[in-house]
């Protein structure tokens, strides 16, 4: 009886060393979740801050073509003011001819 009281009592110990050490690894892993997860938020929020940053580099890009053409453009409008300023005739008469064949062609 003694010998089966001294198992008992091992397998009780070996039992409460199992859980132990399931508990033990439980918390492992609950730890090694919160780090995983951590780690994907920060790798996330350093993913989103490079497509931020390339995103507002493009719109950069874009603001400062845009402003370009607009100089051209505003460029090209008075150069063509200069020159039907200094030739209003010329420019009345070019006006009247480009009118008359786009008239011509939208009849066809």
């Amino acid at each position: 009886m003694a010998q089966a009281t001294q198992a008992n009592k091992s397998n009780d110990q070996a039992e409460a060393n199992v859980e132990e050490q399931l508990r033990v690894l439980r918390e492992d892993l609950r730890g090694l979740a919160d780090s995983v997860t951590a780690l994907a938020s920060d790798r996330a929020d350093s993913v989103k801050d490079g497509v931020r940053q390339k995103a507002n580099e493009a719109a950069d890009r874009a603001r400062a073509a845009a402003n370009q053409a607009r100089q051209q453009a505003d460029e090209a409008h008075q150069k063509v003011n200069s020159v039907i300023e200094a030739n209003p005739t010329t420019s009345v008469l070019a006006a009247f001819g480009v009118g008359m064949l786009l008239g011509m062609w939208s009849r066809r």
